[in-house]
């Protein structure tokens, strides 16, 4: 049984953002050493494997960083451990004599969460991007450039658009997302995993549409410029948003994903802090990921698109992160309100226990 200070920890750390909601992790509690491991549930990794898994290492990282920041709050003390065989990270937990922690931590884990409405377009202050740069430090050799320049943002959009336009383009990226929305539950339901179809904010018939375009042959889609003109909104609302919060890599390896969703995860909670909203816009790092890393015949999809180009574009409008990989990029500014946010699956589908005999 896995004792009630560690399940309220997990239910802080699964508040961590994934991808579509997929909840990619598995909590693994040791009880003969008091550590807890986190995992990747293969079975919540959908095609294609290497993408997924990509963000299914920042999911894991920012679940860590919730962790970390929780531990003390609630009367534990979280100690970094090198992981074993399979994990993404283990940490050992100690009772401590106090629960202590800096005050708001455990409400702004709990408020943290997508908006995908369009955004007020209201400027960011000198002194909040400061107060936002300094909650979000290097961090093992992942970096963080908070863009609120507004004629930058504008430019970026344009790229940002046509990189989302593309990548729906290819059908099994569109297929593999669109198969998370939850079309069959009520719209405005906070569904356990996936997206609920309130949460992404459109206007019913274009949902309607959205449910059917898997009857259309996908080449059909793109020849007729449907998958550009659903793509189009991403430019309207990038250009809403206050800013652009954009983290790079010093490199691209497994173990480096997991620091990239720390500071992920760090920057949307110094986000929610600010009261600001934020909403993750990723295909920059999505499409650089899937072509340096993606499976052969996906890589001849991406690589038959100007996605490459157009990455080119992006990097070079952002020359403080030259030589450096693209992770993650979201927009954040002052928003209303959004219609509803995700749910979580429960605790006994994300965590188990290992008892001392089973224990390697």
């Amino acid at each position: 049984m896995i004792p009630k200070a560690v399940e309220r920890l997990i239910e802080y750390a699964v508040k961590a953002p994934s991808g579509d909601n997929a909840q990619p992790w598995r909590f693994i509690y040791r009880p003969d050493n008091s550590t807890l491991s986190i995992e990747i549930d293969e079975s919540r990794v959908d095609s294609p494997q290497v993408m997924w898994q990509f963000v299914a290492r920042l999911s894991c990282g920012a679940a860590l960083e919730n962790l970390l920041r929780a531990a003390p709050c609630l009367g534990l003390e979280a100690g970094l451990l090198a992981p074993g065989d399979g994990e993404i990270c283990r940490v050992r937990l100690r009772p401590t004599q106090v629960a202590g922690g800096p005050p708001d931590v455990l409400e702004d884990l709990a408020r943290r969460m997508t908006n995908r409405k369009t955004y007020f377009r209201t400027a960011i202050s000198p002194l909040m991007a400061q107060r936002l740069g300094d909650a979000t430090p290097l961090l093992g050799g992942v970096r963080t450039f908070w863009i609120c320049d507004r004629e930058r943002i504008d430019e970026l959009a344009k790229l940002i658009y046509e990189l989302d336009a593309a990548m729906y383009g290819i059908r099994p990226i569109w297929k593999s997302i669109d198969q998370r929305i939850r079309f069959d539950r009520p719209w405005k339901e906070e569904v356990p995993v996936g997206l609920s179809t309130g949460a992404l904010e459109l206007p019913r018939a274009k949902l309607w549409a959205i449910r059917h375009l898997d009857l259309v042959p996908h080449p059909l889609l793109r020849a007729l410029g449907i998958v550009k003109a659903f793509s189009r909104r991403t430019l309207g609302l990038i250009r809403s948003a206050g800013g652009l919060c954009y983290i790079v890599a010093d490199d691209d390896r497994p173990e480096t994903d997991v620091w990239a969703g720390r500071v992920v995860e760090s920057a949307w909670l110094a986000l929610t802090a600010e009261g600001l909203s934020a909403h993750p816009m990723n295909s920059v790092a999505l499409m650089e990921h899937v072509l340096d890393h993606g499976e052969p015949e996906l890589r001849r999809c991406v690589e038959a698109t100007s996605i490459r180009q157009l990455v080119e574009k992006f990097r070079a409008q952002v020359p403080e992160a030259e030589g450096r990989r693209s992770v993650f990029l979201m927009r954040f500014g002052h928003a209303p309100a959004p219609t509803n946010r995700t749910g979580r699956l429960p605790l006994k589908n994300v965590a188990r226990v290992v008892a001392p005999a089973a224990a390697a």
